[in-house]
């Protein structure tokens, strides 16, 4: 039955019909049935009571602790602005998580919580990562070669400088063409950088004129970069188009609100030359092709 020490697959098998048969018996009798005899095996009376040892939780709830919690966004290309949970140790992100605290705008409306996507919840790595450029680089080959040099802050400030004032004197100040930022994603960056081009007589771009994935002739035609209705909005609308438009991935976090919008009576139609995650859930798809 044993060979140096083993157990054999014999006696491995009678061993486990015990325990079954031992662990039966005690649900049927409540403990009144004594425990099998077998060597180095221990069995409690009653095997359906509750485990006494519970320091297995501790060894999961201490995988990670952290001094504090603050609260961030992600300026990950989108103007989604979700809140999220930062957890914090020596001063480095461990952890985020998805914020639910939002309140409710209106009964008949649904719910914001939680809001948030993949984007946001791998932020912390870009932060951290190597891909991160945390100074200035200036070419030093043709473009598209690939080939930078390490500045410092001030030599990669005054070459901008140079720049700005050659072109002024050389070929009049509206030659100097600034992008500041969408105002929904910073405010303060979208004021600082269009007070310097004004200051300077220079040209402020729109943030549809760079690479034009929206609707370019709606600021030179209205004035506004298509100043839109709340997303939660979307909800009380009759028939939504997507012309386009992909809101499953390019608006993750308010999509729901189109979608959940057909309970409320709405149609929702595509137009694409793709058969899009937005697509799929459309009442009428007109595919179209591309060109």
């Amino acid at each position: 039955m044993m060979a140096d020490g083993k157990i054999t697959r014999r006696r491995f098998l009678w061993m486990s019909s015990i325990s079954v048969a031992g662990a039966l018996a005690g649900a049927a009798g409540a403990g009144k049935v004594p425990p099998p005899d077998v060597p180095g095996f221990r069995f409690d009376y009653d095997p359906m009571r509750t485990y006494p040892y519970r320091g297995w939780e501790s060894l999961y709830e201490k995988q990670w602790t952290w001094d504090k919690v603050a609260r961030s966004t992600h300026s990950a290309n989108c103007t989604g602005s979700c809140s999220w949970k930062v957890y914090v140790k020596d001063g480095v992100m461990l952890r985020e998580e998805q914020a639910s605290d939002y309140p409710r705008i209106g009964e008949d409306l649904p719910d914001y919580n939680p809001r948030g996507c993949q984007k946001g919840a791998c932020f912390v790595e870009y932060v951290y990562g190597a891909q991160r450029l945390r100074f200035p680089l200036i070419r030093t080959g043709k473009r598209g070669e690939g080939k930078w040099r390490r500045a410092t802050w001030d030599e990669a400030l005054e070459l901008v400088a140079g720049k700005l004032l050659d072109n002024i004197y050389r070929f009049g100040p509206d030659t100097n063409t600034f992008f500041s930022v969408i105002p929904a994603m910073s405010p303060i960056s979208f004021c600082a950088g269009s007070r310097l081009a004004q200051y300077l007589g220079g040209v402020v771009c729109s943030f549809y004129d760079w690479y034009c994935d929206l609707p370019p002739g709606e600021p030179l035609t209205w004035g506004v970069q298509t100043e839109a209705c709340e997303c939660a909005d979307w909800f009380n609308a009759k028939m939504i188009v997507f012309w386009g438009s992909n809101v499953s991935q390019t608006r993750i976090p308010d999509a729901h609100f189109a979608f959940e919008a057909r309970y409320n009576g709405a149609k929702l139609v595509g137009i694409s030359p793709d058969f899009n995650s937005s697509c799929t859930h459309v009442d009428l798809f007109l595919g179209i092709a591309p060109g």
